[in-house]
């Protein structure tokens, strides 16, 4: 399977041909419709990127953004009407990946989604702990907590110098997580 993206936009429409370009190009794709819809589905699917409008009902673009940014290196592309510098500008310094205003061509969302998904993944090394999909990394003491499918976490520790390298193991995957100066090298069995 694909990585997932979450759609988050509120005009039916617009979210039915993302989908179907994104699903056409491998992604398995998540939508949400409003704000608070939003930040249920980013908790519960963790998706690997998301494709985040501005103007929605209820909770707003601006706001899941700061959500996200406090809680996940997820890359997120803006998504919006919204084209004026002004705006570009404060999306990309709340942390924004990439900013795409309306009207847009789909084939180029769908280039830009994997432009950006094949960038290293980055982890804030200012924090001493960080959560990356099922692995949850403790800089300061190098250990990580592998969590697979609502299972119990199962600890792991192998110290590499200044690197380090974590794999976590069950009776039936072994997936290895190799992070450098911060940035995320290997997951999951993917080279980044």
């Amino acid at each position: 399977m694909g990585k997932k993206i979450l759609i988050v936009e509120d005009e039916p429409a617009i979210s039915r041909v993302l989908q179907a370009y994104l699903s056409k190009a491998g992604y398995q794709v998540e939508a949400a419709f409003d704000g608070e819809e939003a930040l249920r589905q980013f908790t519960s699917a963790q998706p690997d990127l998301v494709l985040l409008d501005v103007m929605l009902p209820g909770t707003d673009g601006w706001s899941i953004l700061q959500y996200i940014r406090r809680r996940s290196s997820c890359p997120v592309i803006m998504l919006t009407a919204l084209g004026e510098t002004k705006q570009k500008l404060a999306g990309l310094n709340l942390g924004a990946d990439d900013y795409i205003t309306k009207p847009f061509n789909a084939e180029e969302v769908v280039a830009r989604v994997q432009a950006v998904l094949r960038r290293p993944a980055r982890i804030w090394e200012d924090q001493e702990t960080r959560q990356y999909g099922s692995l949850k990394i403790d800089f300061a003491a190098h250990t990580g907590m592998h969590e697979r499918g609502g299972r119990h976490g199962h600890e792991v520790k192998r110290h590499l110098g200044d690197d380090f390298l974590i794999d976590g193991q069950d009776d039936r995957l072994s997936d290895i997580y190799v992070v450098k100066d911060g940035v995320l090298l290997f997951v999951e069995g993917e080279v980044r």
